[in-house]
């Protein structure tokens, strides 16, 4: 009973700390999930909204947006800057003639029961949610868009028509300004126990970080055991075609250590 006793005490004394060191096994990959620390921020160029003023004026619409970035394996900050740019122009959506459109009033142009009437139609540029890769990458869709006129008769036989606009009428023009946002980086992997995986608050937010991990002052930890030969006549690991190994020996109260954690290659 005391042996046993003595087996168990020594048992739960084992510590869980990172990489295991057999011949063969695959460390866990390294989760280098890069993350937003701040932002979205606006920032200049930014338009303060349309600022066509005449009939059928395209004028150009700016955003920006500035967002702090970081790596879990504590390196430096990094501010992505986006900006990407749309399209406004001054439409007349009421049943209209062209050639009477000279002849409104400032008063007509916000009566919205008048043929005169106008509105500034605006296509903002799409601004997608961030790409966050386990490699280390990161980048923002970003879509700049056109406000292109388009109109609809109104009827026979007067031939009058009116301009459509819509935000499903914005067209996509060009996603290029989403290659400034890209950004890389290589997050260091292998080495000596308890290195970083990646954030977390609890541990179930580990599980798919290493083989088998938990949460330690917010970041992931896989666990790895410490065995304590006390016999002094070493311990069983046994290559078998299922390529599992750390199976337990028959005088295991002797050998402290914790099964399943290793695996051959």
């Amino acid at each position: 009973m005391k042996r046993f006793l003595h087996g168990m005490a020594l048992a739960l004394t084992c510590l869980y700390v990172c990489n295991c060191a057999i011949e063969g096994y695959a460390a866990p990959n390294f989760d280098c999930t890069p993350f937003t620390v701040s932002g979205p921020t606006a920032s200049t160029p930014f338009s303060q909204g349309c600022g066509s003023t005449q009939d059928y004026e395209l004028t150009t619409l700016y955003k920006t947006e500035i967002r702090v970035i970081r790596w879990p394996d504590g390196s430096p900050d990094v501010s992505v800057t986006a900006r990407s740019t749309g399209a406004c122009i001054l439409i007349h959506p009421k049943c209209h003639f062209d050639n009477e459109m000279g002849f409104c009033t400032p008063q007509q142009y916000n009566d919205t029961l008048h043929s005169c009437y106008r509105v500034k139609w605006e296509c903002w540029p799409e601004f997608f949610e961030p790409s966050y890769s386990s490699d280390g990458h990161y980048e923002q869709t970003l879509w700049r868009r056109g406000a292109p006129v388009t109109t609809q008769g109104c009827g026979f036989p007067v031939f009058d028509h009116k301009d459509l606009y819509g935000e499903d009428r914005c067209t996509r023009d060009s996603d290029a300004d989403t290659a400034d946002t890209k950004r890389d980086h290589t997050c260091p992997g292998g080495g000596s126990g308890g290195e970083m995986c990646t954030l977390c608050q609890q541990g179930v937010e580990c599980f798919g970080c290493y083989y088998e991990s938990y949460c330690f002052m917010g970041y992931c930890e896989a666990y790895t055991p410490i065995i304590i030969d006390i016999k002094g006549n070493g311990y069983q690991i046994d290559r078998r075609s299922t390529r599992s190994a750390l199976r337990f020996h028959e005088d295991w109260f002797q050998n402290c250590f914790v099964m399943d954690c290793c695996r051959f290659g």
